[in-house]
């Protein structure tokens, strides 16, 4: 298992257990925590502070990412693994979506 959580400096150092999950590839990304989707070829983005899913969206691969890696909370890079495909996910806002790349088979 693995344990998302935080430290708060101001209460002297006081860590909170925001939620506990089975290990995984992850990216925290913000306030959120982007995770293989429950099925292969999707991606979930999981707010840590209620646990609550915030989007899932689809990769078009045929697996379940091993390595992911997040900035600014709406763009995702996913891997899955050395000889599986890879490729990019990012939202320009709320209303719209594109994925980046698409899936890129690996050579």
């Amino acid at each position: 298992m693995v344990t998302f959580g935080d430290v708060d400096p101001g209460a002297g150092g006081t860590s909170h257990v925001r939620f506990t999950r089975t290990i995984s590839a992850a990216a925290l990304s913000g306030t959120t925590v982007w995770v293989p989707g429950s099925t292969p070829g999707t991606l979930t983005q999981i707010d840590r502070t209620t646990q609550h899913t915030v989007q899932t969206v689809t990769t078009d691969a045929p697996c379940t990412p091993s390595e992911l890696q997040a900035a600014a909370q709406h763009w995702v890079y996913w891997s899955c693994g050395p000889s599986g495909p890879a490729g990019g996910w990012a939202a320009v806002d709320a209303s719209a979506e594109f994925m980046i790349g698409g899936v890129c088979p690996r050579r």
